[in-house]
């Protein structure tokens, strides 16, 4: 497992590279923050820099979770080619109806299900929109 990489062959300080550390821990849960410092230090040791490891962590919602994609956006557009590593450590949420199955990030627990609490896999990869030569390598741990 030591000589295992994140990402590809390509020397880090040649190539494009980009992690996000996401966490959603619900009330009084320290185990996802523990995961995101652990990656965090890894993917240091690894090579990358402070600047290329962008993390969100804590009380979440929708459209907070979206404007931070919607940064990474920005940053990662101009890219020719690269990776993006892409973590998320939090809870999982699906929806089943008629029609279709929607998996997603469940950002907050409650009692009743507000659209504020969650968060689809295809709207996250919609608000990436990464361009065709970047590589995502996402890791869900919920």
């Amino acid at each position: 497992m030591q000589n295992e990489k994140i990402f590809s062959d390509h020397s880090i300080s040649n190539h494009h590279h980009l992690a996000l550390l996401i966490a959603a821990p619900l009330s009084g849960e320290t185990a996802m923050h523990n995961d995101v410092a652990d990656i965090y230090n890894a993917l240091s040791l690894r090579g990358l820099s402070p600047e290329k490891i962008l993390l969100l962590e804590g009380s979440l919602h929708r459209g907070l979770l979206l404007a931070f994609l919607h940064e990474v956006r920005k940053e990662i557009v101009s890219w020719d080619s690269g990776e993006v590593f892409f973590y998320y450590g939090g809870d999982g949420n699906y929806i089943i109806d008629a029609s279709e199955a929607r998996a997603g990030m469940l950002l907050q627990a409650g009692t009743s299900n507000h659209a504020e609490d969650y968060v689809f896999w295809d709207e996250i990869f919609s608000t990436l929109d990464l361009p065709a030569k970047i590589n995502l390598i996402v890791l869900p741990d919920c």
